[in-house]
């Protein structure tokens, strides 16, 4: 009996090495350990985001984590059908960490709805159903990265640097970056196969600096103007229609290939500044009736402009440019 009794009462040591392991399972697969800001410090699969030394199971958990003026680090690529609202109010950073970030939802992406956030470094952003969109009152920055889809923006949007492109998402028949508050662009290159590259509704927008295209399968215009733009620097390699509103052009280089550079349907296009080119139209602007355009600068590179007979086209005595009426 007592040989007995000492066998039952201490445990083998490869059965406790098992438990030891199944313990240990457990806590991995279950996810218990977890850190004192809500992060995960072990868990079953490799954490989606970080900020600092704390993990987060995905990104959705970091963005809800996050403080004021802190980055949160993608770590792996994401595949999601599900929509990540940014609605803390709070000023923070998303560093995509040159991972890809797939949608495959059918609202945008990402939904902005409070405070300001900027975007740096992704491999991609991927969106067939639209990349970003954004509330009144918030202000969204965008830096380095490939960026495929469309952005709708009623804030305040910033653009400084990256590859921006339709991703032949078809929402993006009706432009690739739809602007309905405040716009600055000051770097970047955008193309859309689709449409135009900018639709600026409402607001106001000021191009500083960056490669506009379009590819000539939709709208056949770089940009669609309906309220206020600036543009002081850039090159534009399709049309710009400007059908309300206005536009000043002050610098910048605007390339046709087989259509007119600047398009006034409606409203007024002042020009200070710019080298024009067309390839095949020999027309540097085509005002409509009612429309208007003064020109007090730029060089024109032996174009001519057209005018209809309700048109008007107000040109600098120093500029030698032949004007053409139409009826």
């Amino acid at each position: 009996m007592d040989k007995l009794t000492k066998r039952t009462t201490r445990p083998h040591p490869e059965r406790m090495r098992f438990l030891k392991r199944v313990v240990f399972l457990l806590i991995v697969v279950t996810g218990l350990a977890v850190s004192g800001r809500g992060g995960v410090a072990v868990a079953a699969s490799k954490p989606q985001a970080a900020i600092g030394d704390t993990q987060y199971a995905t990104l959705a958990k970091a963005v809800r984590a996050v403080k004021a003026s802190e980055t949160i680090t993608v770590l792996r690529n994401i595949t999601t059908k599900k929509r990540l609202t940014l609605s803390t109010g709070r000023t923070y950073t998303i560093d995509f960490n040159g991972c890809t970030y797939r949608y495959t939802g059918s609202a945008s992406a990402f939904r902005l709805t409070a405070g300001s956030v900027t975007i740096k470094n992704a491999s991609k952003l991927i969106s067939a159903s639209g990349l970003f969109n954004t509330r009144a009152g918030t202000s969204l920055t965008l830096y380095n990265g490939r960026y495929k889809g469309q952005i709708i923006s009623r804030g305040n949007l910033k653009i400084y640097a990256g590859t921006y492109s339709d991703g032949g998402a078809s929402v993006c028949e009706d432009g690739l970056i739809r602007n309905f508050g405040s716009l600055t662009v000051r770097g970047g290159r955008f193309v859309n196969r689709l449409g135009a590259v900018l639709e600026n509704r409402r607001g106001n927008a000021s191009l500083v600096s960056g490669t506009f295209q379009d590819k000539g399968q939709g709208a056949a215009c770089c940009i669609r103007n309906r309220a206020g733009i600036q543009i002081t620097g850039g090159t534009y390699d399709a049309p710009i229609y400007n059908e309300k509103g206005s536009i000043f052009i002050g610098s910048g280089t605007f390339w046709c290939d087989k259509g007119i550079p600047l398009c006034v349907v409606k409203g007024q296009i002042t020009v200070s500044g710019g080298d024009f080119y067309a390839t095949k139209s020999g027309l540097a602007a085509d005002v409509q009736d009612g429309a208007r355009l003064n020109v007090s600068g730029g060089r024109f590179h032996g174009l001519s402009m057209r005018r209809t007979s309700g048109g008007k086209i107000t040109v600098t005595s120093r500029l030698s440019i032949r004007v053409e009426v139409t009826d």
